[in-house]
């Protein structure tokens, strides 16, 4: 969701509505529920090819790698991308649908050997865990998912990753507008 901000909207969502719940839900896939009505609003790391759906960028995320802990990177501070590839035996895992990262971040010389494609942030996580591949994410997706087994590392020449806000055209629930400007406030404040 938000990464570390997640606490506080939920919080602050409670003490002004107090009656009205909100339900946090993950749905894996490009809309997060929204193209579905499984959700009424979305927080994405990507736009989505949907019309019906209105996105607006709140803010920017720096990139992390997501190695294990044993990985010979994993004591780091920080990493680049060419170090990320340098050893051609552990393949990038990627989630097509909700990721943000692809082969082409990295430069030509420098692109993964091998890729390996997951369906949700919970096969990713252990499949990097168990040693079988790296990852790379936005920073909310340390914030959101400490793992055991894995090291998340600042990657300090990776584009940053953008994250949105999403809603259907038309709104789905009666206080949309309401939680909309929580989300905002949050991030602003």
């Amino acid at each position: 969701m938000l990464g570390r901000q997640t606490v506080p909207l939920l919080r602050s969502w409670r003490r002004a509505h107090p009656h009205i719940p909100l339900d946090v839900v993950r749905r894996d896939n490009s809309t997060a529920g929204l193209a579905t009505g499984d959700t009424d609003v979305a927080i994405l790391r990507t736009v989505p090819a949907e019309p019906r759906i209105r996105t607006e960028a709140l803010y920017t995320e720096d990139r992390v790698a997501a190695v294990p802990d044993d990985h010979p990177l994993g004591d780091r501070d920080q990493v680049l991308l060419a170090e990320l590839t340098a050893r051609p035996d552990l393949p990038l895992a990627l989630w097509p649908d909700t990721g943000t990262t692809s082969p082409d971040l990295w430069p030509p010389q420098h692109r993964p050997a091998r890729t390996v494609e997951v369906g949700n942030v919970d096969e990713w996580l252990n499949l990097i865990a168990a040693g079988g591949a790296f990852g790379l994410g936005a920073a909310g997706t340390a914030e959101s998912h400490g793992h055991p087994g894995i090291r998340f590392i600042p990657v300090s020449d990776a584009p940053a990753a953008t994250v949105y806000l999403a809603r259907p055209v038309h709104p789905t629930h009666p206080l949309m507008e309401d939680f909309l400007a929580a989300v905002r406030d949050v991030v602003s404040g």
